[in-house]
C-alpha cells in the first residue's frame, strides 16, 4: 500500500493547486523520513505558501536535522504562521545557543495556540541551554504561561515540562538552575 501511495503523495506535494493539500502531502511524506524525498522538500521550499514551506522544512528536518537548521536560517527574516512554527520546532529540537534568541522571541510573541503546540519543544531547548541567562528566560517564560492560564489548567501542563528541565539540570549538576525551577514551581503553586 505504501509503495502504491508514495508516487501519488509526491505528485500532490509537487503540483496540487491547493497549497493546503500540498502541505498535507508534504507532512505525510515527512513522517516517512525517507531520504529519497529530500528533493521534493527542497523544491517545496520555493513555494510562495508559508504552509507549504513549513511542511517542507519539517520534512527536511525529519530526514536530516542539520540540513533542516541550515534551511531554517534562510527563512528567519521572512516567515509567518506554519513556517514560523516549523523554524521554531527545528531550532528547538536541534538548535543551540545561536538559535535561542529566535526561538525565545517567537515563542513569547506567539499566540496561545502556538505556545501550546511548542511548549514541549521550548522546554526541551531550555533544558539544553548552558547560558544561565537563556535558562532563566526559558523558566520565567514557562512560569508566566502557567500562572497566566492557571485557571484553565495550564499549571499542571507546564509543571511536567519543568520537571523534565529539572531532571536534565540535576544530572548536569546545575544547582542554580534547579533552584530557579524549584522557586518557579512554588510561584506557580502560590498563584491564584
Amino acid at each position: 500500500m505504501r509503495n502504491a501511495a508514495l508516487p501519488i503523495l509526491v505528485n500532490i506535494a509537487k503540483a496540487d493547486s491547493n497549497t493546503l493539500v500540498q502541505a498535507a502531502a508534504l507532512n505525510t511524506l515527512g513522517m516517512l523520513k525517507d531520504s529519497g524525498n529530500m528533493q521534493v522538500f527542497v523544491q517545496a521550499l520555493n513555494s510562495p505558501s508559508y504552509s507549504v514551506q513549513g511542511a517542507a522544512l519539517r520534512g527536511l528536518s525529519e530526514i536530516n536535522p542539520i540540513i533542516g537548521i541550515r534551511y531554517a536560517k534562510k527563512y528567519e527574516s521572512d516567515n509567518v504562521g506554519d513556517l514560523t512554527q516549523a523554524i521554531v520546532r527545528v531550532y528547538a529540537t536541534e538548535g543551540g545557543a545561536t538559535e535561542w534568541p529566535f526561538v525565545y522571541s517567537r515563542f513569547n510573541n506567539g499566540t496561545l495556540q502556538e505556545k501550546i503546540h511548542l511548549v514541549s519543544k521550548f522546554a526541551e531547548m531550555t533544558s539544553r541551554m548552558e547560558n544561565p541567562t537563556y535558562i532563566r528566560q526559558g523558566i520565567e517564560t514557562l512560569t508566566a504561561l502557567a500562572i497566566r492560564y492557571k485557571s484553565v489548567g495550564a499549571a499542571p501542563f507546564v509543571a511536567k515540562f519543568m520537571d523534565r528541565i529539572r531532571e536534565v539540570k540535576t544530572k548536569a549538576n546545575d544547582i542554580s538552575s534547579v533552584k530557579l525551577i524549584d522557586d518557579a514551581v512554588k510561584e506557580i503553586d502560590a498563584a491564584k
